[in-house]
């Protein structure tokens, strides 16, 4: 088997991998891994306060028996690789014991991006805090850290308590949590009962919510230091597509507002006696923080101010609108066209919408308001229409004209039946279309790419499929701890084909990266820094992934390979089992003289494919597209093993580092991209068998891009360098 230890608390990235692309986890302890907390954005808002309205209290209540409600919290995140690991087995956990078990979600802002969090940033936060900072004062560095993490009755699971098996997995890691856990938490005795109702009220923009806490034990019962916390959750939401990066697509007990004031109400009484019930109302007024209306449920529970142990718990579960409430459904669907061309004819698209009628009384949908979005520009119409219950029609907003590059058209429902309620906003999310066309005309070389700011890919160089998981750019912060990413550790960003993940009988086996037209030079060449190692254990090694090179001068109707990566030449490390993260000593440099024929050529694209073996991690930085000014004819310097130019742009200290495998003197010179010495760094540099560090003030060059020439009589090297200020 190809197990792969994953170990996310080193790479957490957002990634859309589906658990049946990852590899079997052996050598690791279920649980074992979780996304570390990154400091959230504060909201200026401030906590939400209290939306009680009414207090009753009676006596000597009818008594029922003690229902006692094990209350489990937990905090996930849907970019989140780890909560999509975990969260399956733990929510079959919960399902099975819908009867005795009452579940909150909370969804967080980290590692990425979550909708479900969006809609209430500063509730989820504070709620956040509180066991953070109560679990690090306990705990110390086991306290919450990062998502998935989950609480049982505001006890975080760890060791062997309630009869789970933390053991081998970090404290609350919701794999810990097994049936004996819930069957612990939810048989100890609670003296007080809870009791919830909800209700819509006629316009359906507001729900009541009704809390009756009762004392039904026989004697009177004091309350201290108590307080009582009543939210709303969304049952269940089901979305189309994963919301967030991690492939999760279904979600329950989402947390969405809390009724109370979001750390408890100090409301409950200093005493209860027997028999007696306070009866809390609240009101909450429904905004765009509601995904599904009907799901909506609401939840309380009695919570230690100090401890945050829960005494008991009640839920209502979502209930019917009301008589006469007239609550719509439509769903849309992106259906845009463009050329599947890179270079249409025409550099046109026709955005789409399709709207479908969902409604649950089969009205009409007579009118629509819609808009689609060009790269961010958004355009606004509406439409008569006339879609019978369960129809579809399809509105389309023209033809318009679009650039060349990445282009990204959004559509969206804006209102229908002029402001009818709609009661589903899943249904109105909808995929992006997205498609590349190049550029009209080449751009002049010579071109970089350093994959530096927000990156090249998707701006000047272009995935034949956007939405391709296992190739993007790797920044300094998708790690942990952060580091430089770029070509010898000397710049942030590098292009990672992430082989380690990329299992081809779940993806596709090959992907490709094309670059915008260029028109070449009289002597073009086309350079890059590199890195990548292969996959072993257990005696097994999968080293066969490839990166291969071409160009076409027809605008991708042919290519023509010329250069090929694989196997021992590949390798700039030795094989290992663990995720590859090259040190600076681990990249490799190249560059490769272009055939004759592309002399002066236009138009010219260039192109990386990329073949994955299931092996370890490749990388890709400072691709370099521009003259050569060695002399027609003349050899490469085959005795260098490796040569390092760095960092890579500079702004005033250049380093060279050769490893050569014979001593030999050489010079060194600075060309600028038309070949012309613009700096002589040495007439007569000593190079000594092994490793020879070099280094160069160039703080007096101008920004742009240069050459660094390096000839003895064995032949010239040519390694691009960037200075920027």
């Amino acid at each position: 088997m190809n197990g792969k230890y994953f170990t996310l608390l080193t790479l957490c990235l957002a990634l859309s991998f589906s658990l049946g692309a990852q590899r079997s986890i052996t050598n690791v302890t279920r649980g074992g891994d979780k996304c570390a907390v990154t400091p959230a954005q504060k909201s200026d808002a401030g906590i939400s306060k209290s939306h009680l309205v009414k207090v009753e209290t009676k006596a000597n209540q009818a008594k029922r028996g003690v229902k006692k409600y094990a209350l489990a919290e937990e905090f996930t995140n849907a970019s989140c690789p780890p909560c999509a690991a975990q969260n399956p087995a733990y929510n079959t956990l919960l399902n099975n014991n819908e009867g005795s078990v009452i579940a909150v979600k909370y969804q967080v802002w980290f590692p990425g991006y979550d909708p479900m969090y969006e809609t209430n940033t500063v509730e989820v936060q504070e709620r956040w805090s509180v066991y953070e900072a109560y679990t690090n004062d306990l705990y110390g560095s086991d306290g919450m850290g990062g998502v998935p993490t989950a609480y049982i009755d505001g006890y975080m699971g760890h060791g062997s308590y309630g009869g789970g098996n933390w053991s081998q997995a970090y404290f609350g890691a919701p794999a810990g949590y097994n049936q004996n856990t819930m069957n612990y938490a939810s048989s100890v005795v609670s003296p007080l009962d809870i009791e919830v109702t909800h209700s819509y009220n006629e316009a359906v923009d507001s729900v009541n919510i009704s809390v009756s806490v009762i004392n039904n034990a026989d004697s009177a019962f004091s309350i201290n230091n108590y307080r009582l916390h009543t939210y709303l959750l969304e049952a269940q939401l089901n979305w189309p597509s994963a919301p967030g990066t991690n492939g999760e697509k279904d979600f329950s007990h989402v947390f969405r507002k809390a009724a109370s004031d979001v750390n408890g109400d100090d409301v409950l009484p200093a005493s209860l006696d027997a028999g007696a019930s306070v009866t809390y109302t609240y009101s909450v007024a429904l905004e765009d923080y509601v995904f599904i209306l009907s799901q909506l449920e609401a939840v309380a529970f009695i919570q230690n101010a100090g401890d945050l142990t829960v005494m008991n718990a009640g839920i209502s579960t979502p209930v019917p609108f009301p008589n006469g409430a007239v609550i719509g459904d439509p769903g849309i669907t992106n259906i845009s066209k463009a050329s599947s061309a890179l270079c249409p004819e025409s550099y046109t698209a026709e955005p789409i919408i399709r709207v479908t009628n969902n409604n649950s009384d089969d009205s009409d949908i007579t009118q629509v308001t819609a808009a689609y979005s060009l790269n961010g520009t958004e355009v606004v119409q509406e439409f008569t229409t006339d879609i019978k219950g369960g129809a579809s029609q399809n509105l389309s907003f023209g033809s318009i004209s679009v650039p060349g590059g990445n282009n990204i058209i959004s559509v969206r429902l804006i209102s229908f039946n002029n402001g009818a309620k709609d009661g589903n906003a899943i249904n109105n999310i909808t995929e992006d279309f997205g498609f590349t066309y190049l550029s009209e005309s080449g751009s002049p070389a010579p071109v970089a790419y350093d994959m530096e700011g927000s990156g090249d890919l998707a701006s000047t160089l272009f995935l034949a499929d956007p939405t391709f998981p296992a190739i993007y750019t790797l920044t300094p912060n998708a790690t942990n701890p952060p580091a430089n990413r770029g070509a010898y550790a000397q710049s942030a960003n590098s292009i990672m084909f992430f082989f380690y993940q990329w299992n081809p009988a779940d993806l596709s086996a090959s992907m490709t990266i094309t670059s915008d037209k260029i028109n070449l030079p009289s002597k073009p060449i086309y350079s890059y820094d590199w890195a990548y190692t292969g996959y072993t254990e257990g005696g097994t090694t999968y080293d066969a992934d490839k990166l291969e090179f071409y160009y076409s001068t027809d605008c991708g109707a042919t290519f023509t390979k010329f250069k090929t990566l694989s196997g021992a030449a590949f390798k700039t490390a030795n094989n290992q089992a663990n995720v590859f993260l090259p040190s600076a000593s681990q990249w490799k440099s190249d560059t490769v003289r272009l055939s004759e024929s592309l002399a002066n050529a236009e138009d010219v694209i260039f192109q990386i494919k990329a073949t994955s073996d299931w092996g370890n991690n490749a990388y890709i930085d400072n691709i370099f597209v521009g003259q050569d000014p060695a002399i027609s004819g003349v050899n490469k310097i085959n005795s260098f093993d490796n040569v390092s130019v760095y960092p890579n742009p500079t702004s005033d200290q250049l380093n060279i580092r050769i490893n050569a495998k014979n001593p030999t003197n050489a010079s060194l010179t600075i060309l600028d991209y038309t070949g012309k010495v613009v700096r002589t760094l040495n007439n007569n540099q000593v190079i000594n068998n092994g490793s020879n560090n070099m280094s160069f003030d160039v703080s007096t060059l101008t920004n742009g891009m240069y050459l660094i020439k390096i000839e003895n009589k064995e032949g010239v090297n040519i390694y691009p360098v960037s200075v920027l200020k």
